[in-house]
């Protein structure tokens, strides 16, 4: 098979089966590879050139990250989540795709800090880091992500006072820092438009302190408002059908959500 369709085969699915070795991905127009949930051992194999969506999440790959991987400037969704992955995380990463939307490395090994280059032209909707050894601080740089959605970095070692410049993210609707080194008094809001679109926050098992800004609550109109017709929908990408899911702590258990609901809603603190 990996010698059919070489300069035609643009789609192939093999998730949830029991792969337990890929060699090489020689496919030259290759837009969706999608790998997660197998047995898949060794270092991460590099997709072609042309993917567009790469998932090869749930399985057991070890190693570093090769920087090789921002060679692939037409990626849109890359999900490595849930591998043995370890070292630190390429500083290319930040900027090496200007259609990256959904940024998924969460429980892996990842060490070191974030990259802190996040240039104007970021269009990532989704940076999920969760369950890492992330060090140092919240790159501002990640203030140019204007159209971020989620944002979790929840469970590693982040040291850090609390980001103020997370206010003025307008479409930011899930943020998780739980479990990290956070520390200082949480200001007071400084705009009457303070994350209008937040319904979900967890700054639990940190060292915050001081009352919580009541402006991210009043400004939470994404946590009260309903869909005016009613309805609900799941977030994600509707090009490749990939939901976006995150970890939360409800009433002391963690929960992992396959799916968000876009009327959901949860403050944990």
């Amino acid at each position: 098979m990996l010698n059919k369709g070489l300069d035609t085969l643009s789609y192939l699915n093999l998730s949830h089966d029991f792969q337990t070795h890929i060699e090489r991905l020689p496919w030259k127009n290759m837009k969706t590879l999608d790998l997660h949930s197998n047995f898949i051992q060794g270092a991460l194999p590099l997709p072609p050139l042309t993917v567009s969506f790469f998932s090869i999440s749930n399985n057991s790959l070890i190693g570093e990250l090769s920087s090789l991987i921002c060679n692939r400037t037409s990626v849109e969704i890359l999900d490595l989540s849930y591998n043995n992955l370890n070292g630190t995380i390429p500083p290319c990463l930040g900027n090496f795709s200007k259609r990256l939307s959904v940024l998924d490395l969460r429980m892996n090994r990842f060490q070191g800090t974030i990259p802190d280059t996040f240039d104007q032209k970021c269009g990532l909707n989704n940076i999920n880091f969760n369950g890492n050894e992330l060090e140092g601080s919240i790159p501002p740089s990640l203030v140019h992500c204007r159209n971020m959605q989620v944002l979790d970095l929840g469970n590693n070692k982040i040291k850090d006072t609390f980001p103020r410049w997370l206010e003025t993210l307008p479409e930011l609707q899930v943020l998780v820092l739980r479990s990290n080194k956070l520390h200082c008094f949480l200001p007071s809001t400084t705009t009457n438009h303070s994350l209008p679109e937040l319904r979900t926050l967890d700054f639990a098992n940190n060292d915050l302190a001081g009352p919580l800004p009541k402006g991210y609550v009043e400004n939470m109109k994404g946590m009260w408002n309903l869909d005016e017709q009613g309805t609900s929908s799941y977030m994600g990408t509707r090009n490749f059908s990939y939901h976006y899911s995150v970890s939360l702590t409800i009433k002391g258990f963690e929960i992992k959500l396959e799916k968000i609901l876009t009327i959901f809603a949860s403050i944990d603190l």
